[in-house]
């Protein structure tokens, strides 16, 4: 008995040694196979940074660009408006000339400028009729 008892741990020890190695390696296989899934998944997150990047330097590139329009608008914007205001200040003083001359000047005034405007209408309607033969 004392035979079968120490052949029995002796068996139950080299079992234990046996899957402890087995263990290990099964286990230094799962660290080897977590390491290379971790390498794998920083491959693919560095290349999903990488077109992140790209995608940001358009989106900024696109920006500048449209900074650039914009500003470029808004100085033609401003030079038409002065302009405007120019026009608009000249209209106004030939309109306040031209009320001031109607006041003084009656009827026969007033005749002669509706008929100074109907010969214009004329000359213009006459080249443009001529040019379109």
């Amino acid at each position: 008995q004392k035979q079968l008892f120490l052949f029995t741990t002796t068996c139950m020890a080299w079992r234990n040694r046996a899957m402890s190695s087995t263990n290990s390696r099964s286990r230094r296989h799962q660290s080897t196979d977590e390491e290379a899934a971790s390498l794998l998944m920083e491959e693919k997150n560095n290349e999903l940074i990488e077109q992140l990047n790209s995608k940001v330097s358009l989106l900024k590139n696109g920006a500048l660009g449209l900074n650039k329009v914009i500003k470029a608008d808004e100085r033609q914007r401003n030079d038409i408006e002065s302009a405007m205001d120019s026009a608009s200040g000249l209209l106004g003083q030939a309109m306040g000339k031209f009320d001031a001359m109607m006041q003084t000047g009656g009827t026969k005034t007033t005749c002669y400028l509706a008929c100074f405007i109907f010969v214009v209408f004329l000359i213009f309607y006459w080249m443009l009729s001529s040019k379109l033969k």
